[in-house]
């Protein structure tokens, strides 16, 4: 099966405006395919990232999540419990 291409450096109907909002900072969480890095920017100019790298889980994974986006002074609630599709 032939896989189709995608872009780079985001998904592909990724909004130019996608950005999230925390009090007074707004930030944009990016999957960066060509480096393999996950890339937070936020409204103020900062920019930290992390490695994507095979066998990464999930627990490490939020784990890095949490902790940059504490480096970035955003303190946002993610949901850890998974939701059930039916």
């Amino acid at each position: 099966m032939e896989r189709a291409p995608v872009p780079g450096r985001a998904w592909p109907d990724h909004p130019p405006a996608g950005r999230l909002h925390q009090g007074q900072v707004s930030f944009q969480i990016d999957f960066d395919f060509v480096d393999h890095r996950l890339v937070v920017q936020t409204n103020g100019g900062q920019q930290e990232s992390f490695r994507l790298q095979d066998g990464l889980s999930v627990a490490a994974f939020d784990r890095q999540l949490h902790e940059l986006l504490d480096q970035l002074g955003v303190d946002v609630a993610i949901r850890e419990d998974p939701t059930v599709c039916r």
